[in-house]
């Protein structure tokens, strides 16, 4: 596991840490007992400044009642949280399948303009190669598993296993390799996969 987390790290992919269970325990415990003991807080010191009106109220509050309300609210916050993670991953599945049918209509289109030609040669007709729409869907896949992981829905293996794939196609084909730096250089992909595709690129060219 601590060479897994090494490797990830090495390639700045990390997980939001409040979509771990662990850490959104941590941030819940932490927001419960700190707005449970504020509330102590302003009602012990208000009743320094005023004796008379709140000492009815700390004879009628208890501790666990404060306690309690602030579950009550970080509960509601917490099934809110997970309602829009739901609703992220699903759009993001949704995607994915768009941008999946899309790679293989690219691929179609090329494949018509090449056939019997060199796969990484350009044509006039698609403007782009066989190769580039593999190249393309790669990409993709490792920029789809990069978010999975962020989310906290795949394992650290997983997502190693992917980048040491991505890694092996750009150590064996260097045609692979440039093309992927020009594609997330130039094209609208997210921060996470530009970095991973670029420290690749630039190990392998050391």
């Amino acid at each position: 596991m601590g060479e897994t987390r090494s490797f990830l790290n090495r390639y700045g992919v990390k997980r939001n840490l409040l979509r771990g269970t662990i850490g959104l325990t941590v941030a819940v415990a932490l927001f419960v007992i700190c707005c449970t003991v504020l509330t102590w807080y302003l009602l012990y010191r208000g009743m320094l400044e005023s004796p008379d009106g709140f000492s009815k109220i700390l004879a009628s509050v208890r501790p666990t009642d404060a306690f309690n309300v602030w579950l009550t609210v970080a509960v509601v916050i917490v099934g809110f949280d997970q309602w829009r993670a739901v609703r992220w991953e699903t759009a993001l599945e949704k995607y994915y399948d768009r941008r999946e049918v899309a790679n293989r209509r690219l691929e179609a289109v090329v494949l018509r303009a090449a056939e019997g030609k060199d796969p990484y040669k350009l044509h006039e007709g698609a403007g782009l190669s066989v190769f580039d729409a593999w190249v393309y869907s790669e990409i993709d896949k490792l920029e789809y598993i990069l978010n999975k992981y962020a989310m906290g829905h795949i394992s650290p293996d997983q997502v190693c296993r992917s980048i040491r794939t991505f890694k092996v196609y750009c150590t064996n084909d260097s045609t692979f390799r440039d093309r992927s730096k020009f594609f997330v250089e130039k094209g609208a992909y997210e921060a996470g996969v530009k970095r991973v595709v670029l420290q690749i690129h630039g190990e392998i060219n050391r």
